[in-house]
């Protein structure tokens, strides 16, 4: 009867390491899922993040397109509705409050991609090609028109500036090939 009992004993013993045992493997198991999953949900969430500045970064270059081609129309800016033209135009009047407007909502836009690609990649293709050919065209040509007045080089200097753009867009595309 005691080797029944102490049988009995080591038996029930054996059981609950082999329920602890299996406990064990199944909480580790579920903790390896969980980190796989968190894994997957920051590189989604980084993904989302890049592709977000990527795509500001065209709307950028958007704004920007529209600014030269405002510029390209009005060298000299808009004159005050109603005025005629070479009448004196009050001081108070911007002339080229249409092309910052564009011009200050294009840089937010890419200061905003800036920061997220910058924290992910140091030297972005596409922010080299923003920084170096499309804001320095645009740059170029409306100091020019402000200093100078109407270009008589306006619609090759759009031309090159749709090129950097478009060189610009199928850098940031070749990361996302979804960007909107």
């Amino acid at each position: 009867m005691e080797q029944l009992t102490a049988l009995a004993i080591i038996v029930s013993v054996m059981a609950q390491a082999v329920t602890l045992l299996v406990l064990h493997r199944t909480i580790r198991n579920q903790a390896q899922r969980a980190d796989v999953d968190h894994a997957r949900r920051l590189e989604i969430d980084r993904n989302d993040r890049l592709r977000r500045a990527y795509g500001n970064l065209i709307k950028a270059a958007d704004y920007l397109d529209r600014a030269f081609r405002d510029l390209m129309l009005y060298p000299s800016g808009h004159d005050r509705p109603g005025t005629i033209v070479g009448a004196v135009v009050q001081p108070t009047h911007d002339r080229y409050a249409l092309v910052t407007d564009m011009s200050e909502r294009s840089t937010e836009l890419a200061l905003e991609a800036q920061a997220v690609i910058l924290l992910d990649h140091q030297d972005d293709p596409a922010l080299r090609i923003w920084r170096d050919s499309v804001l320095s065209i645009y740059q170029d040509f409306l100091i020019d028109c402000i200093t100078k007045g109407l270009q008589k080089d306006a619609t090759e200097r759009l031309h090159k500036f749709a090129a950097a753009r478009k060189e610009m867009e199928a850098a940031a595309r070749s990361r996302f090939p979804t960007l909107a």
